[in-house]
């Protein structure tokens, strides 16, 4: 199995009309006195009723703009936005990547921002590393941390101290905020059923129309853990959505022409993932070691907490690299029902 190295920390991411037709009633009712009785008080009570209908013609006009309307099957589904980032432990420019992702994670919900990071051996070996990451980082020909992508386009490769983490995230937001303005061709629905060691996953895909660039799509799965405690040589102690496995790896699953809604399964082995994260870690030190005086690794990062667990989903175009839709679901013990 081939082991990419040599990665390269990067240096310090109409109502006008209504409104005249309403003025132009006001004078005439001015020029002309109010009675009780005759024309006068016929008047006065054809100018309320005008104003009336005036005024629940605004009101109408608003509620049509304000209010959501029915979405139908056919209609463009909300888009999630997947934020990927390539980082590592042991990568001093790293620090404002990853202080830049807590706040992204902190402001956007589950809903809006999926999010999933990638740990690389740079700067130094990072025990967080994976096959997976490997693969994704070949996948989008990129050696440097920190490295930002939003939807598959390549968002900031900004990298410095803490003080550099507010430009990266403001950087991240408006691209973020850009992509969550596009509307999506297909929609994702998703359930983990957690049953002992075996996680059963389902996936349901289910075209907004029928598209042309439905061919040659792929679907990957990633298995990511929630938080996981780890001091790196660059100082950072917490590590978000930290990536232990992608089906398919880099290649993900190949999805048939999008012309219906389509359903596909698939299981992860808890044990079988941490065995592979483990095969990674071990084979990074046995190649790595001795470089720049390093020894090996003073802890290995390999065991799962099934409790942190989350899937995060995802439909790409190989060839463009762009992300058309992701989702979000927490695994749930079997025989307990799914929140609403």
């Amino acid at each position: 199995m081939e082991l990419a190295t040599g990665y390269t920390c990067i240096p310090f991411c109409s109502t006008t009309c209504q409104a005249e037709t309403g003025v132009r009633e006001e004078k005439r009712m001015r020029r002309r006195p109010t009675q009780r009785t005759g024309r006068g008080r016929t008047d006065h009570i054809r100018s309320l009723r005008l104003g009336w209908r005036h005024g629940l013609g605004r009101i109408f006009g608003l509620l049509l703009v304000l209010l959501p309307w029915p979405s139908a099957e056919g209609h463009a589904a909300d888009r999630v936005v997947l934020l990927e980032l390539f980082t590592s432990s042991g990568c001093p420019p790293c620090v404002a990547g990853d202080l830049a992702l807590d706040r992204l994670l902190e402001e956007h919900s589950s809903k809006e921002l999926a999010v999933l990071a990638y740990h690389m051996h740079a700067g130094s070996p990072d025990p967080m590393a994976t096959w997976s990451s490997m693969a994704r980082m070949r996948f989008y020909e990129t050696r440097g941390a920190p490295t930002f992508f939003v939807d598959g386009k390549k968002a900031s490769e900004e990298g410095g101290n803490a003080r550099k983490a507010d430009a990266i995230h403001r950087k991240l937001q408006k691209k973020i905020e850009q992509q969550r303005g596009e509307s999506s061709e297909i929609s994702l629905q998703a359930s983990a059923i957690r049953r002992g060691d075996t996680l059963d996953v389902e996936i349901r895909i289910r075209p907004a129309e029928v598209f042309e660039s439905s061919e040659g799509l792929v679907l990957h799965v990633a298995l990511v853990e929630r938080m996981l405690q780890y001091t790196g040589s660059n100082g950072i102690d917490h590590h978000p959505m930290v990536v232990r496995q992608v089906l398919g790896e880099g290649e993900g699953i190949p999805l048939p022409s999008l012309q219906k809604p389509s359903t596909f399964q698939e299981k992860f082995s808890i044990e079988a993932v941490q065995s592979r994260v483990l095969d990674h870690l071990e084979a990074a030190e046995q190649e790595l070691a001795g470089r720049g005086g390093w020894r090996g690794f003073d802890r290995k990062m390999h065991v799962i907490d099934p409790d942190q667990l989350l899937l995060v989903a995802f439909v790409q175009n190989p060839r463009s690299r762009a992300v058309l839709q992701a989702i979000v679901v927490e695994p749930r013990p079997a025989g307990t029902r799914p929140e609403p």
